[in-house]
């Protein structure tokens, strides 16, 4: 009789394993993180996480963004964008 053969590391398999569920690691879901990640960069650069949040979902939602004009949505570039309209409004 030959020894069982050990599963893959790659391969990891329920204990159902006779009717083909696999067990799979929970993956973390991408808009979390990025909503996460965006209050924390929000915060570091003196902005209201929620105005920022609302602006940017309100920007690429309703399509006055561009995909090639994603990067003036991170935050610093945001609170640039942000200053420099106020100090036209104020002149």
């Amino acid at each position: 009789m030959t020894a069982p053969m050990a599963p893959s590391p790659n391969r990891r398999i329920s204990r159902a394993q006779s009717s083909g569920e696999r067990w799979r690691r929970p993956r973390c879901r991408p808009g979390i993180v990025v909503g996460v990640g965006g209050i924390n960069s929000a915060k570091l650069q003196d902005i209201d996480p929620r105005h920022y949040l609302t602006d940017v979902l309100e920007r690429i939602v309703s399509g006055r963004t561009k995909i090639n004009q994603l990067h003036m949505l991170l935050p610093w570039n945001w609170k640039a964008e942000r200053d420099g309209s106020e100090a036209k409004l104020a002149a």
